[in-house]
């Protein structure tokens, strides 16, 4: 069984009526989407980590073989929303490796602070993203005990497919520290967040996340 749950803030959702998905669940930071699926509204806080993180706090016993978390705004992450059934169909490499995505382009270095661009940029200065008292390599040190590699790879805009057993090879409580965290900012945008987009490969496989860059990373999961 594989699950669909959007993180979703105000995006329109009719891309879904094109999609052939039976098990969606939707979590809304805004005014509730006008849809025949499952709706779950949460407070408007930490983007979609805070989304992603609680999901997984309160479906921990019982997740599907694999779910897909997703951003509600497919186009403006995944450039349209045929990739989504793309990724479905990825899914299956979920089953074996625990863990897929979009195809894979970067890989996260800057340990000392993120280097925003285009319409981030303009959020920092603008003072709309919420900047964090720790750098990224100091957060990754609070996240997982341990000093950051050289580098990690990370799927950009946090559209993932993950097995059950990739979740739960950490305990509930890795997960609940972190949701507890990010309630406890407050904040709808935080720089945490965008940490976090670029952690994801680590929580759900850190061995590949350890492992030194070769120059032929895996795209769509495999390895």
């Amino acid at each position: 069984m594989t699950q669909l749950v959007l993180a979703h803030y105000q995006e329109d959702l009719r891309w879904l009526e094109r999609q052939d998905w039976s098990d969606v669940l939707i979590y809304a930071k805004g005014a509730p989407p006008d849809i025949d699926f499952p709706v779950v509204p949460l407070r408007n806080v930490g983007r979609e980590t805070h989304t992603y993180l609680h999901h997984l706090v309160t479906r921990y016993d019982d997740l599907a073989d694999v779910t897909i978390l997703a951003q509600a705004g497919l186009a403006d992450h995944a450039g349209d929303d045929v990739r989504i059934a793309a990724l479905a169909r990825r899914a299956a490499d979920a089953r074996e490796r625990g863990l897929t995505g979009f195809s894979l382009k970067y890989r996260f270095r800057d340990w000392d602070a993120v280097r925003y661009q285009l319409k981030w940029a303009d959020e920092v200065s603008s003072g709309a993203l919420g900047r964090a008292r720790l750098t990224p390599g100091e957060f990754y040190r609070w996240v997982f005990g341990e000093d950051p590699p050289a580098s990690v790879p990370f799927y950009s805009g946090a559209i993932l497919g993950v097995h059950r057993h990739a979740v739960r090879a950490r305990p509930k409580s890795f997960y609940e520290r972190l949701l507890d965290h990010f309630e406890s900012l407050g904040h709808a945008n935080p720089e945490e967040s965008h940490y976090m987009e670029r952690f994801w490969v680590a929580v759900f496989d850190p061995d590949w996340a350890r492992r030194p860059e070769t120059g032929a990373e895996r795209i769509w999961g495999y390895r």
